[in-house]
């Protein structure tokens, strides 16, 4: 759910450029192209946004994070870190 508790679906892609770090860890950056809806944007209809992503970890088990930049000059809306983590059950 959204920060207004209604659903907020989305569907994407995520591209890093990953960086060797010491014995067994990497870190990366790049970008996710996503397609989102929201009912407070757009009335609810789809719409694409691109934003970076980073992480850190070993190769079967990062922490990353996507920023959102504000989108609007409205106070609340935007500016969010979100941070998950990522396993590879592989």
């Amino acid at each position: 759910s959204d920060s207004h508790f209604k659903p907020q679906f989305m569907v994407g892609y995520a591209y890093q450029w990953m960086q060797p770090l010491a014995d067994h860890y990497e870190a990366g950056i790049g970008a996710t192209a996503i397609i989102f809806s929201r009912t407070d944007y757009f009335s609810g209809l789809p719409f694409p946004g691109v934003v970076p992503v980073g992480s850190i970890g070993t190769r079967s088990t990062k922490l990353m994070a996507a920023y959102i930049p504000r989108f609007s000059r409205n106070k609340g809306n935007g500016d969010v870190l979100l941070m998950f983590v990522r396993v590879d059950l592989n």
